[in-house]
């Protein structure tokens, strides 16, 4: 969905305008990425190494760093749907192939 290059802020930021119906979930979305961009950029350049049984802060609650990792599995699969959906809408966009 995006380049390779592309900046995490950027990254963030599009998705929670993609998907979010209000301001509340466009700032869960990107709170979410943010965690988790943040806890890939550890691993990538051998900061830290997890489990996923860390605790970490979302919306001011700790909670474990695997249900980050389900709740980007969900925004990924919900991009991927909502761009699905606006092919199958968008004329001349169905026979790509």
């Amino acid at each position: 969905m995006f380049h390779k290059n592309t900046s995490s802020e950027f990254i963030r930021v599009a998705t929670a305008l993609f998907l979010s119906k209000n301001r509340k979930e466009a700032t869960e979305i990107n709170e979410v990425l943010q965690q988790a961009f943040q806890k890939r950029n550890d691993i990538v350049h051998g900061a830290q190494h997890y489990t996923g049984m860390e605790k970490v802060k979302l919306k001011g609650q700790d909670v474990l760093l695997a249900e980050v990792f389900w709740k980007v599995r969900r925004i990924v699969a919900k991009m991927i749907y909502v761009s699905i959906q606006k092919l199958v809408r968008t004329s001349g966009m169905r026979k790509l192939g």
